[in-house]
């Protein structure tokens, strides 16, 4: 699945409404037909562009990490202890 259907089916939108930083992990499968998964941190403390700024950074790594664009399987957010 995409970045944007994995956000609308995993993670509130109340969650993402927070005015904080915080940190997602995106399960995905490789190239390899191997599931793997890898933590990005959004700095971003607008909430309406944390979203824009998960699929920004998927879109620049999933080569990196050996995937396709739609090769998620989940995302799980997780609030930042700073």
């Amino acid at each position: 699945m995409t970045v944007r259907t994995a956000i609308l089916s995993a993670i509130s939108e109340g969650f993402w409404s927070k005015s904080k930083a915080f940190s997602v992990v995106v399960g995905f499968r490789n190239r390899d037909g191997k599931e793997d998964e890898t933590q990005l941190d959004l700095h971003t403390r607008r909430p309406h562009a944390k979203k824009k700024e998960l699929e920004e950074l998927w879109k620049s790594l999933h080569k990196e990490l050996n995937a396709e664009i739609d090769a998620i399987l989940y995302v799980e957010a997780y609030d930042c202890i700073v």
